[in-house]
């Protein structure tokens, strides 16, 4: 249905595209792709995880080092463009964080549901870099946004790209949470990379 126009201006809408799912105190959590997708076709579609920092805190995440899985997140995007690029009341879509966590020990594996390569968290973020840029460049007249944290070595990389091609970028996280993400020496972490002023620097380049 069309937005309302409210007393105040158009409403404005952002999406927010949730990488992974996750529940606490030991509860089962949610599949984060659909049921089609949990087969071998696409390496199982998603990976079971564990936190390393939170006890009983575990979820899914994406296989996005599947092509077959990118492949059909770029057909969302595509129908993300069709409905909403033209609107001017959607404003954004916002990719969540970037960090990929360790695989969920004691695990067991089957042809529908096959373990993870060895660089998966690498090939994890290389896979992510694929579909948010092909989000950016499909979805024209929105603002697409991701919100970078983990792996530190892998968004030295990672953060050039989203600038140099326009992609918002921020933080999910705080000092408080993860101290880590304020590291200076090398990888550096979010919050040095957001006040850099060399030729690398993102503010007053993108949103």
């Amino acid at each position: 249905t069309a937005m309302k126009n409210l007393a105040n201006g158009p409403k404005q809408l952002a999406v927010i595209f949730e990488l992974k799912s996750n529940k606490s105190g030991g509860l089962t959590p949610d599949r984060i792709v659909p049921t089609y997708v949990q087969t071998a076709e696409y390496g199982g579609g998603d990976l079971r995880w564990s936190s390393d920092n939170t006890p009983n805190v575990s979820g899914y995440e994406m296989r996005l080092w599947e092509p077959k899985v990118i492949e059909r997140l770029k057909l969302l995007s595509d129908q993300f463009k069709t409905r909403y690029n033209d609107d001017v009341n959607f404003e954004m879509l916002q990719f969540t964080e970037s960090a990929v966590s360790p695989v969920k020990s004691g695990q067991t594996y089957t042809t529908d549901y096959p373990a993870p390569p060895s660089d998966y968290g690498t090939i994890y973020i290389n896979g992510l870099k694929e579909w948010v840029l092909y989000t950016n460049q499909v979805m024209t007249k929105t603002q697409v946004m991701q919100l970078c944290n983990f792996p530190r070595g892998e968004i030295a990389t990672y953060i050039p790209a989203l600038r140099d091609a326009g992609v918002g970028i921020s933080c999910p996280n705080s000092l408080a949470d993860e101290p880590a993400l304020w590291t200076a020496s090398s990888p550096i972490g979010i919050w040095p990379w957001l006040r850099r002023t060399d030729s690398a620097k993102v503010q007053g380049v993108v949103a």
